[in-house]
């Protein structure tokens, strides 16, 4: 299980004077098939403040302790704000690494 991960990553968008949290959650269990029957889980979403990050960050760390037990590694990262083109641009590169132009296209729809 050393190279399994629980990543909560929280990115703030900055929309004129608003800001909204993007987040993407990641556990992922290695190695797969394993006798947990489980090769991870994959979420993402929205926050519109700093309380209801940090309750997210609970949570998270909260429903993550049974796999951090069996040696799942937690990572938490709060990213830099980003204008919303700033961080269509920042996907786009990871897309272009990752040559999955269908991740630039998921990342525009959220943003809409």
């Amino acid at each position: 299980m050393e190279k399994s991960i629980a990543r909560l990553v929280i990115t703030p968008i900055k929309r004129g004077e608003e800001i909204i949290f993007k987040y993407e959650e990641r556990v992922e269990i290695h190695p797969y098939p394993n006798p947990y029957g489980s090769g991870g889980l994959w979420g993402m979403g929205g926050k519109q403040t700093e309380a209801e990050v940090e309750q997210l960050i609970e949570h998270f760390k909260s429903w993550t302790e049974d796999w951090q037990r069996l040696g799942v590694k937690l990572e938490v990262i709060r990213n830099p704000e980003l204008t919303d083109v700033e961080y269509i641009n920042v996907r786009k590169v990871e897309a272009a690494e990752k040559d999955d132009s269908e991740v630039v296209d998921n990342v525009r729809l959220q943003l809409l």
